[in-house]
């Protein structure tokens, strides 16, 4: 059995590079590690019927063969699918666009490359070889390109997401779908969280670099903080910012850059 995963709390990058790599991997199942964002899960809920997604109580565990990380190596970001690790006949194939960490899994194929998106890597594997590709399917790939490089304007974009977002204009993306789904609007927790967050922000300057630091605190889970951090680094025009966030009782902590000069993964390590 293959089976294809991603990070847990699924964005669009996540998903897009999952779809993306069954397109390469045909027999392989789609199966989410834990909780998935709103604006996917809503466009789930259209498009369903085009992404098969089988419940991880489906799997058993003892016969996969082989497993498909996307978006991520790092172990204690795949949920229970870590237990799939200690199989000894486990081919694992990895597909990611993150710098690495001491945390990360070794495959048996490492496909690394320091793009905008992983979606973008995979892209590059599928015009290698040729497949097909629906206007449906090149509207979620532009999606996940879209989200991980803020619609190309995140100094991580690269040529090669340019040159891929091209492609899939080819391939009959619906502009109109990409539209909704990067303009959909915040829930009332977002909102209040966001609050928090510009109220409690900070600025220090080091070397002519504008960094923001901003805290703050929820009784519960609030999913989203990667994108309410992308919009306070814009709200506050800064060339880097950090959000530390305590939800539940466990502490948070997304950065961003915008400066090729701060690797904010290096730091956060």
């Amino acid at each position: 059995m293959e089976v294809i995963i991603s990070h847990q709390s699924t964005d669009f990058d996540s998903l897009a590079a999952m779809v993306a790599a069954k397109k390469i991997y045909k027999d392989a199942l789609l199966v989410f590690t834990g909780a998935v964002e709103r604006n996917v899960r809503k466009f789930i809920s259209i498009y369903g019927d085009l992404i098969e997604i089988t419940p991880f109580k489906k799997i058993k565990i003892e016969e996969i063969t082989r497993l498909i990380i996307v978006d991520t190596r790092i172990k204690r970001r795949i949920g229970p699918f870590v237990n799939v690790l200690k199989k000894r006949d486990l081919e694992i194939h990895i597909y990611d666009h993150h710098p690495s960490t001491e945390d990360d899994i070794k495959g048996d194929l490492n496909v690394i490359e320091e793009l905008g998106s992983t979606t973008t890597i995979i892209l590059k594997k599928i015009k290698e070889m040729n497949l097909k590709i629906s206007p449906i399917e090149a509207t979620l790939f532009a999606l996940g390109i879209y989200e991980d490089t803020g619609s190309l304007t995140f100094s991580t974009t690269t040529i090669d997401d340019i040159n891929s977002i091209s492609y899939l204009f080819d391939r009959g993306i619906k502009l109109k779908v990409v539209a909704n789904f990067m303009n959909i609007g915040l829930s009332l927790a977002q909102k209040k969280l966001l609050n928090q967050l510009l109220l409690s922000s900070k600025e220090i300057s080091c070397k002519g670099i504008h960094i923001n630091l901003a805290k703050a605190e929820a009784k519960n889970y609030t999913e989203g903080l990667a994108l309410l951090t992308h919009r306070l680094i814009e709200i506050e025009n800064s060339d880097v910012f950090f959000t530390i966030v305590k939800m539940a009782d466990r502490i948070y902590i997304v950065g961003r850059s915008r400066v090729n000069s701060v690797d904010v993964d290096e730091i956060l390590k």
